[in-house]
């Protein structure tokens, strides 16, 4: 057994433990310290969700195969296959590009019995739909045989399922919303089943019955709305080999029944759909069980969300070089702001006059004697001094410089 195998039946153990001390028959539970088995490390099976023209695929196979197992040929077995004398003939297997052949040439054996030829359309009919749903709605194999005609509800402005408590795994019971061409599908399949019970009139009475739209007579309430054999595992690998799906992939991960459900989940991650939404329409109450354990990465178009990144040239052309700088579209403006101006000659600088103590303005001998004090405080000037000053009198920024005292500090 598995390592979720084992932890199923170790759960159930606990339980019936934790039963026997509460009752008194037990002193402690016994089964407390049995350890967890590590599922992530022992996994026996690991399941793949089927693309989207598998699942065409699928579909129709699963809706001819029935009446296509009539027409197959019959032709020799190879050396290697016969055992005696009798045993040289075999039926040729069906594959996707023989399917349509082999319905035909049943049609043509079953030309003399209509009502088998509408039995085994019936039966591929249901079958493709019972796919369709699982695939669609994320419903489990023991949830879709447990659904009847009441738990429907197509009539809405959205229509849906009702899945009871006792019938679902969390034990919650929910609503399941349905596709418009689901629901479609859905009410098709309740005419041909009110067809195939209109003969049963005793069974029919003696039942709850509730009216449909679109049926002109009522089904019973608590019919079921679709017949899930057991073997349906078996009829589904039949129905990928004719479909030329390979049962188990590169990666080592199989299709089952089960895959339908994880086809569910990869399909709403890659369709777009927020954690939290599919989360919601998983019925999980842990997202990572949905993000993790039920979208297939093989699937999600990841090269497809790289090119939705920026694009980051190591070489950038002039355009974009001028684009981080901030040179485009923004000429200029802070140099020519601060720059002199013919009509403003803006305050006045200091130069190499006032540092001899005379002015080119007249002002209050005051002020010239506060200037000259400041003068005398300062060290002469050399020659590279008188350079520098010369240069800085040309600069077209010039700025003034620091002052201690003015005349109007009084």
């Amino acid at each position: 057994m598995g390592a979720g195998t084992r932890n199923g039946y170790r759960e159930a153990c606990v339980a019936f433990g934790n039963w026997c001390v509460r009752r008194n028959r037990l002193v402690e539970n016994p089964f407390v310290d049995v350890p967890k088995a590590d599922a992530k490390a022992d996994c026996r099976r690991k399941r793949r969700a089927l693309t989207e023209d598998e699942l065409h695929r699928l579909l129709h196979v699963a809706s001819r195969r029935p009446l296509a197992e009539l027409g197959r040929l019959i032709v020799k077995k190879p050396e290697q296959e016969r055992k005696g004398k009798r045993g040289t003939w075999k039926r040729a297997p069906l594959t996707f590009d023989t399917l349509d052949d082999a319905v035909e040439r049943a049609r043509e054996r079953l030309h003399d019995n209509p009502d088998r030829i509408a039995e085994l359309e019936c039966c591929g009919h249901e079958r493709a739909l019972m796919y369709k749903t699982m695939s669609l709605t994320g419903l489990r194999k023991s949830e879709l045989a447990s659904l009847t005609v009441g738990q429907l509800e197509l009539d809405g402005a959205v229509p849906c399922l009702a899945l009871e408590v006792a019938d679902e795994k969390n034990r919650e019971g929910n609503h399941i919303p349905l596709r418009n061409d689901l629901r479609d599908d859905l009410m098709s399949w309740l005419t041909d089943k009110r067809q195939a019970l209109q003969g049963n009139a005793s069974g029919a009475t003696s039942e709850i019955c509730l009216p449909l739209t679109g049926v002109d007579k009522s089904l019973p309430a608590n019919a079921r709305l679709f017949y899930v054999p057991s073997g349906l595992i078996r009829i589904l690998n039949r129905d990928l080999k004719t479909a030329g799906i390979p049962k188990k992939d590169e990666r080592g991960r199989t299709v089952d029944v089960h895959a339908l459900r994880h086809t569910f989940g990869t399909h709403l991650s890659k369709g777009g759909v927020a954690p939290r939404t599919a989360q919601a329409a998983m019925r999980h109450s842990d997202i990572r069980l949905t993000m993790n354990t039920y979208t297939d990465p093989k699937l999600l178009d990841v090269h497809g969300a790289m090119e939705a990144l920026p694009d980051l040239p190591l070489i950038p052309t002039s355009s974009e070089a001028q684009q981080a700088t901030g040179t485009v579209g923004h000429p200029r403006e802070f140099a020519p702001g601060f720059a002199p101006k013919t009509d403003n000659a803006g305050p006045r600088r200091s130069t190499g006059d006032n540092r001899q103590g005379h002015r080119t303005d007249n002002t209050s001998s005051r002020a010239v004697d506060v200037s000259s004090d400041a003068d005398k405080r300062k060290e002469p000037l050399s020659t590279s001094d008188n350079d520098s000053l010369e240069w800085a009198t040309q600069d077209s920024n010039q700025r003034p410089l620091r002052c201690e005292h003015s005349a109007l500090t009084n």
